[in-house]
């Protein structure tokens, strides 16, 4: 059945509520859903004991660390789009206006728009420290889960071909399975990239967080390009996150890759962040300032 196109932007005051595994000893409710109202009742006992745990067959985006059951908030929602059906062979294509995370309070959260139009499409999002480039991950991410899922988004537009998603945003080490964290991070890549290569399932969507943060800077930066390479030649298409400013004149040599940044400003001593997206290389670092500010030993600045 063809998507009926709602009015984008609509503002609704919502009662959103998540649901996830809870204590045996917990009652939840069933959640009532009526019109554009949902009206969840969840025992107050469990507001603060609720880990949120994503079905691993729908997803593998890593929100075990966000804790929230039962807010009120007024969030911009639509239904997302599905491109016409009748139309064998659509291209794959994400679009996105107004984009933000449905967890952080409207009166917070930054909105941006996302355009990835065709297969082998790499976004590389370089950006200083704490700019915004993990969280802007996990919007693209947990977004598209609603949407796959079929519920509103929090956006003014976001319109897709249906895909696979596929993580690196959080790797752990295991001292049981004897794995350091840069061993699970290759593991986790290598099951990705072979995702990529199967041309007979839905494309990938791909989300890579620092990749290749777990070794030395030579190694990386010569790994992270032949791997970006092979991304953008397979059946997907997606975002990376860097703090390698040489890995930006890809862009030369990779015809899908395009440079965005987040970045930061410095007034009255202090780091501020407006967490826009913007186009092109990031300009600016702050790793030494940040270190500075806490009191930590850095080198005076070069004159």
């Amino acid at each position: 059945v063809r998507p009926v196109r709602t009015h984008p932007g609509a503002s609704v005051s919502v009662q959103f509520a998540i649901i996830a595994r809870v204590p045996a000893h917990v009652h939840v409710p069933a959640v009532k859903v009526l019109g554009k109202r949902i009206f969840p009742r969840i025992c107050s006992s469990a507001r603060n004991n609720v880990r949120i745990e994503w079905n691993a067959a729908m997803m593998n985006l890593e929100m075990k660390e966000l804790k929230l059951v039962l807010m009120q908030i007024s969030v911009r929602i639509v239904l997302p789009l599905t491109a016409d059906p009748r139309r064998n062979g659509a291209l794959a294509r994400l679009s996105a206006k107004d984009l933000a995370h449905p967890l952080i309070p409207e009166t917070h959260r930054v909105p941006n728009d996302l355009a990835l139009e065709t297969l082998g499409t790499v976004l590389l999002v370089t950006g200083s420290n704490m700019s915004g480039k993990s969280t802007f991950l996990r919007t693209l991410g947990i977004n598209l889960c609603l949407a796959q899922a079929g519920a509103p988004v929090c956006a003014s537009l976001f319109e897709w071909t249906w895909v696979r998603l596929a993580t690196c945003i959080r790797v752990d080490d295991s001292l049981e399975a004897g794995l350091s964290f840069f061993y699970a991070e290759v593991k986790r890549l290598k099951s990705l990239l072979d995702a990529t290569t199967d041309g007979s399932r839905s494309p990938v969507l791909f989300l890579i967080d620092e990749i290749f943060k777990g070794t030395n800077n030579r190694e990386r930066l010569i790994g992270s390009r032949s791997f970006i390479t092979a991304l953008s030649q397979g059946n997907g298409f997606g975002l990376v996150t860097t703090h390698d400013l040489e890995l930006t004149d890809l862009d030369k040599t990779v015809p899908g890759l395009r440079n965005a940044h987040f970045q930061e400003t410095v007034a009255a001593g202090a780091l501020q962040f407006d967490y826009k997206l913007r186009p092109g290389p990031c300009p600016t670092t702050n790793a030494l300032r940040i270190m500075e500010l806490e009191g930590l030993p850095v080198p005076p600045p070069q004159a």
